[in-house]
């Protein structure tokens, strides 16, 4: 099996009034393709921040890794393609549709403009949303936040998914 998420000595430092506080520690990991794997702790033992270096959304003070063979730093757009993240809390702008909300997170996340139509609705019909995409998001989370959730990942056929 090839290896899907790895990092070598992650490191994650930040400086809080004039001190330094290690979130994430020379963290060495090895996920591979079909793994279901959890990342527990307890509050502030730096899972956050590591999905986050993963993501490629803050960088790490040392070390590095690669998701789906991506590396981190340098390919972070190409990891955010292929990975599927549901933060804990998913800010939708709820002034637009889900389609448009679904074409701007596509747009966001380097989807070619041929592709993404069909790609917003598959993902729609796989979490029965079809018949919603006109309606303002303020309205769909009345409903089911968590289809709406997964049709936004869904968008994107990942290779991997992280959920918050």
């Amino acid at each position: 099996m090839s290896v899907i998420i790895e990092t070598e000595n992650l490191t994650k430092i930040y400086s809080v009034g004039g001190r330094e506080i290690r979130a994430v520690d020379n963290l060495n990991l090895k996920v591979y393709e079909g793994d279901v794997f959890g990342y527990l702790g307890p509050n502030g033992a730096g899972k956050t921040t590591t999905i986050l270096m993963l993501l490629g959304l803050i960088m790490p003070t040392s070390g590095g890794g690669r998701v789906c063979g991506y590396d981190i730093i340098r390919e972070s757009r190409k990891v955010r393609s292929v990975v599927g993240y549901v933060p804990e809390k998913y800010s939708f702008y709820e002034d637009m549709t889900a389609y448009d909300n679904l074409r701007y997170f596509a747009k966001l996340n380097g989807i070619p403009d041929g592709e993404i139509d069909d790609r917003i609705r598959r993902a729609l019909e796989i979490v029965e949303l079809q018949d919603r995409a006109g309606r303002s998001c303020s309205h769909i989370f009345t409903w089911n936040e968590a289809e709406t959730r997964i049709s936004q990942h869904s968008n994107k056929e990942s290779k991997t998914n992280i959920p918050r």
